[in-house]
């Protein structure tokens, strides 16, 4: 019985040692293999195009946004009650030129001017039997200015060509009060008609400032108003691209999603840059008949005519990093090299400084690392 257990426990203990040693065994080749694999080295694949300089082509595109070339502010230049003219004084309302804009209550003034009118034509009647008989030649003259007078219109043109032929005559004249009678009277009606506001030239109000039925005093802004037949563009250009423009070039006017508007011309170029954006603003000529779509506050797109670029290369804007670094394939290796931005296009860039001939990567790579070991990708197989 003894022996028996003896043999039992001989070979357990021999089977607990066979299944350490194979459990060991396979730790060990599990480390093995983790091992091998840390010692394999891993190969990224990207796409590089060989550099090769030429001369292209190349466009030059800004935004701008639609200006009038007549922009006004409309202020009283009378105190009053304000009164709407022949147009309604709202924001987005169209005038045509000479249209009265507003109009400032003037009923007192304009009576006091009658007034006035009415007792100069009294001096006048009173001056004329001397005039007829002192001044015999300039009697017709005068009895012509005296029927031309009416209490409803502006005072008529002095004869003064009369009045200086004689200074006898024009003694006679300041005693009886008759110039400055009649030159108040003139400053009275030049004062009556800023009481009335008219329209300098087609267009809009942008903004009203002044409700009618309210209390204006000289000097205050009524309203802001554009000339709707006069626009122009004002688009910032870059300085450094400003070599290619010129006063009088052709450009193509676009939408913001390219739809073709019509033809303009450069008409001016400001001389100094903006020191906030570093641009110029160029300013672009239209004519508003040919593109009845275009209005005022509108953006738009200008595209200057197509200029040549020599020795060098279009990238994709998105494979260049750091500003102005790439990555070229050297002996299977990435490899960073500096390039000289030349002109900056929409999705491209033209760059130069890289040797001709040598692989630089045309596409974006995320988290690659210089002298990562890479292999190429054809065009057809990209």
């Amino acid at each position: 019985m003894i022996k028996r257990k003896v043999i039992v426990t001989t070979i357990g203990i021999i089977i607990l040692l066979a299944f350490s040693m194979a459990f060991q065994a396979m730790l060990a080749g599990g480390k093995e293999e983790k091992k091998e694999a840390k010692v394999e080295e891993s190969i990224r694949y990207v796409h590089a195009i060989p550099v090769k300089y030429a001369e292209l082509s190349s466009p030059i595109n800004s935004q701008g946004r639609v200006l009038s070339k007549n922009i006004v502010a409309l202020s009283a230049e009378a105190s009053g009650k304000l009164m709407s003219g022949k147009i309604s004084l709202k924001k987005g309302a169209r005038f045509k030129k000479s249209d009265k804009l507003y109009q400032i209550y003037d009923k007192e003034d304009q009576l006091a001017l009658r007034a006035s009118k009415s007792e100069f034509l009294t001096i006048v009647a009173r001056m004329l039997p001397d005039i007829k008989i002192d001044f015999p030649n300039v009697y017709p003259t005068f009895h012509s200015f005296f029927d031309q007078i009416t209490l409803d219109k502006d005072l008529p043109a002095l004869p003064q060509q009369d009045i200086d032929s004689s200074s006898k005559f024009k003694t006679f004249l300041a005693t009886r009060n008759f110039l400055n009678t009649y030159y108040r009277i003139k400053q009275n009606e030049l004062r009556l008609k800023r009481f009335s506001g008219y329209a300098p030239f087609d267009g809009t109000f942008t903004s009203v400032n002044v409700e009618v039925g309210s209390f204006v005093n000289p000097g205050q802004q009524i309203a802001m108003m554009v000339d709707n037949s006069r626009l122009e563009i004002e688009v910032p250009l870059e300085a450094k691209y400003i070599q290619w423009v010129k006063r009088g070039m052709k450009v193509s006017i676009q939408t913001e999603l390219g739809e073709d508007l019509g033809v303009g011309n450069i008409t001016r170029i400001s001389p100094f840059v903006d020191a906030g954006t570093q641009s110029l603003s160029v300013f672009v000529g239209i004519n508003r008949y040919e593109m009845p779509n275009l209005f005022y506050g509108q953006y738009v797109r200008v595209v200057y005519q197509n200029f040549t670029v020599k020795h060098v290369m279009r990238l994709p804007r998105s494979s260049v990093f750091n500003h102005n670094q790439v990555f070229i394939v050297k002996d299977d290796l990435l490899i960073k090299k500096e390039v000289e931005i030349r002109k900056i296009e929409d999705k491209d860039i033209l760059v130069s400084g890289l040797e001709e001939g040598a692989m630089v990567v045309d596409e974006p790579l995320v988290d690659a690392r210089e002298n990562t070991k890479v292999k190429l990708l054809n065009s057809a197989t990209r």
